[in-house]
């Protein structure tokens, strides 16, 4: 029996050392990123918070992705606890039934952020080329 699962062990470790191999996911270009949170870069360029100096745009989107981020780490750590709760709930129905709605809740809110998210970089990205007169979306 220790063998059997000795050995289960080191096939499931080996199969998720070699997992990232086997990824061959595009690179992201995200251009709009690149075109504005590049220029105005507060880290790079040496400055320590001095925002007066960013465009509004830039201040907006820095915002946003960081309010979506944080969210998003929120979302997470409900999800493990949810997760974690339910599995030693130890059939208590009660704890189950708790675990259970906050889980479907975190589901719900990080669809709704990721859709968040897909329309401000839309609206963010329909107005960068509107001011700058490239009219293709």
């Amino acid at each position: 029996m220790f063998r059997k699962s000795t050995i289960i062990t080191v096939i499931i470790c080996l199969g998720f050392i070699s997992l990232p191999f086997f990824v061959h996911a595009e690179d992201t270009n995200d251009s709009l990123n690149q075109q504005i949170l590049n220029t105005h870069d507060l880290f790079e360029s040496g400055l320590t918070g001095n925002t007066a100096s960013d465009p509004i745009d830039v201040v907006a989107i820095r915002l946003i992705k960081y309010a979506l981020g944080f969210i998003g780490i929120v979302l997470i750590v409900f999800i493990l606890w949810s997760g974690f709760q339910w599995m030693t709930s130890g059939g208590n129905t009660d704890k189950v039934n708790k675990a259970k709605k906050r889980l479907i809740a975190a589901v719900i809110g990080a669809i709704i952020i990721f859709i968040a998210y897909a329309i401000a970089d839309f609206v963010f990205t329909a107005v960068y080329q509107a001011m700058t007169e490239d009219n293709t979306v």
